[in-house]
């Protein structure tokens, strides 16, 4: 039996650059449905429950770790990584946007970072070279006889279809392709983030095989969900 945590979108915001007269700030605060200025307070207890959860020692978190590529953000966010790992669990962490997003950076160096973002702007994807070499690590897994599943910041598959209409709503491009391959090279299980809401979404590829989307909604949103999920002789 196996159990992990999964948090999503935790959107770090330092309280050393919070200024609640900024245009700034007032304009990023207004245009997400997150708790910005109180997120240390909201991440340092969801940490603190899962340092002292007995049963879990795995942490995953999709992307959007930080609220927007602010280095002080990064700093503090990595101490209380750090202080996961010295509660003896182990953290698995992929990029995303705001994990980069900023002045300063060219965006084509986006496009060799592992992560499904491309350069989070006129593209939200893998590229060939990052697609042949997941594809390559499924199968020697598979080879090793491993279970597999998967995990990134952007949806495969919309959570449900009016969204598909709505112009500039996030999911990887060529999702429901990419979907049907990867549930014909054995992935069933698909963890992601971006969306801030909780969801499942299955697709059936042509040749029969499934896989599922399961969206995690931001930690520092309403609710502040954490997901435990547990595998316990193939059943998930």
């Amino acid at each position: 039996m196996l159990r992990v945590f999964l948090i999503a979108d935790p959107h770090y915001f330092s309280p050393q650059i919070y200024e609640p007269d900024s245009r700034a700030y007032l304009l990023r605060e207004q245009g997400d449905q997150i708790c910005l200025k109180e997120s240390p307070a909201i991440i340092d207890a969801a940490f603190d429950f899962m340092a002292q959860c007995g049963d879990t020692d795995i942490i995953l978190i999709p992307g959007d770790l930080i609220n927007c590529g602010e280095k002080i953000c990064h700093m503090e966010f990595i101490e209380r990584l750090q202080a996961l790992r010295r509660a003896g669990k182990r953290v698995y962490v992929t990029t995303a946007t705001h994990d980069y997003i900023g002045k300063g950076y060219d965006e084509n160096d986006f496009f060799r970072a592992l992560n499904d973002d491309g350069n989070g702007r006129s593209f939200i994807g893998f590229s060939e070279d990052c697609l042949h070499w997941i594809f390559e690590q499924i199968k020697a897994a598979k080879e090793s006889g491993d279970y597999l599943f998967a995990m990134s910041h952007h949806p495969l598959l919309y959570p449900f279809e009016l969204l598909e209409h709505i112009p500039g709503y996030d999911v990887i491009h060529g999702g429901k392709e990419l979907a049907a391959r990867l549930a014909d090279a054995g992935i069933q299980l698909f963890l992601t983030a971006h969306t801030h809401q909780q969801n499942i979404t299955k697709l059936t590829s042509a040749r029969g095989n499934e896989i599922y989307d399961v969206s995690t909604a931001s930690l520092v949103g309403a609710g502040a969900c954490i997901r435990k999920i547990q595998f316990d002789a193939g059943k998930i």
